[in-house]
């Protein structure tokens, strides 16, 4: 099976020799060591799912709530109310929401003292809701800013000029560069990217009812096998979309096993049935393995993997959502994955970077420019 992680990825880092890994871990130790501690998370793609609600490779749109955390690589088109009920998400060294690109002229609401950071320019309007511990959420913009911001303590950091009417409420008021974001694609699309490609490998151990006849097929039962002394983790089904899409209602019976990983072929996925067993959201992941497009017009339930995918949506889902972009018409609810995924799960640690202090950047350019020499070279011998 092709590697969709190979032909997508933009880190050249994954494709580098072993030899050039350790050199490039030799000359970057430094540059750990002087990062704060808070800089240097990494994550594995378990990681991501339980600590986000939904993880969006390109630009995001809605006007409903994200109950949990929101990290978009492109920009947010259209405001939301993010954090205002991450439940049981696993703490964080991210903020509420986390944006890569920009913000559009719309009103945003962040809440529980989350916090956002903004690496772009930020036309928004902003209200940073509520304190935990007397504390409020602190928001970073990188660029010019010309929404209307309102703070709850905490600390406001714009970078450019400022044009919005900015009320601090006991904020700390800071200006000049900000601290830089990790990389995204290393961070968070290629674990994520990499767990989508090896649960497709894995061999199904349940199979999903005949259907026969035309339909639609009303309480459909997916029923996993039983767990044996040698198998007794996720169940793994395959199915296409156009099977699910014949199902006017259906549920999920674990029989005994954990959790289920159900990988579904085909580009084009549109859902108007009724999943019934909300309780199982959180043991649940929908590996959408090759799918553009994504409508979900009535609750889905459990983890979506969709890389490929436009995801749109008119009602309340409930689980973790990564895909290439969304337009939501319906809330987002934070169900994060609890079961243990199969092994062979890769840390992004094992070559992400910490987030380089200002002090510490000189120290990276000295770094990727010996590497890039030393790449140079090889070019030339081949």
């Amino acid at each position: 099976m092709t590697n969709r992680l190979a032909l997508r990825s933009l880190s050249w880092i994954r494709n580098e020799s072993l030899a050039e890994m350790s050199l490039l871990r030799l000359l970057l130790l430094p540059l750990v060591l002087a990062a704060a501690p808070a800089s240097a998370s990494t994550l594995s793609a378990l990681d991501i799912l339980q600590q986000f609600n939904a993880v969006i490779r390109n630009n995001f749109a809605s006007g409903h709530d994200v109950e949990g955390r929101t990290v978009v690589g492109g920009n947010v088109t259209q405001g939301a109310t993010f954090f205002n009920n991450p439940g049981a998400a696993a703490p964080s060294a991210f903020r509420a929401l986390t944006v890569y690109g920009a913000t559009a002229r719309d009103d945003f609401n962040v809440n529980n003292a989350g916090g956002a950071t903004i690496a772009g320019s930020n036309a928004a309007n902003i209200n940073m809701n509520g304190r935990v511990n007397g504390v409020g959420g602190s928001l970073t913009i990188g660029g010019a800013n010309s929404g209307n911001i309102n703070m709850s303590g905490g600390t406001l950091h714009i970078a450019g000029a400022s044009s919005g009417t900015i009320n601090l409420n006991g904020a700390t008021r800071l200006s000049g560069p900000v601290p830089a974001l990790p990389d995204f694609q290393t961070t968070f699309v290629d674990p994520l990217l990499e767990l989508a490609d090896q649960l497709a490998g894995l061999a199904a151990n349940s199979v999903a009812p005949t259907l026969v006849g035309g339909g639609p097929f009303n309480n459909v039962v997916l029923m996993a096998s039983a767990p044996t002394a040698t198998d007794g983790g996720l169940a793994v089904f395959n199915l296409d979309a156009a099977y699910l899409q014949r199902l006017a209602s259906f549920s999920v019976n674990l029989n005994g096993r954990p959790g289920a990983v159900f990988n579904v072929s085909g580009g084009r996925f549109t859902w108007n049935g009724n999943f019934n067993g909300d309780s199982l959201a959180r043991d649940m992941i929908w590996n959408f393995t090759d799918a553009t497009s994504i409508g979900f017009q009535r609750r889905w339930n459990g983890t979506v993997l969709a890389p490929d995918a436009h995801v749109t949506q008119t009602t309340s889902n409930l689980g973790t959502l990564f895909a290439n972009s969304f337009g939501g018409g319906g809330e987002l609810h934070s169900q994060p994955f609890r079961r243990a995924l199969p092994e062979g799960d890769i840390p992004a640690g094992s070559d992400a970077l910490p987030v380089p202090e200002p002090a510490s950047l000189a120290l990276l350019g000295l770094g990727l420019a010996a590497l890039a020499g030393t790449r140079r070279l090889r070019r030339v011998g081949r």
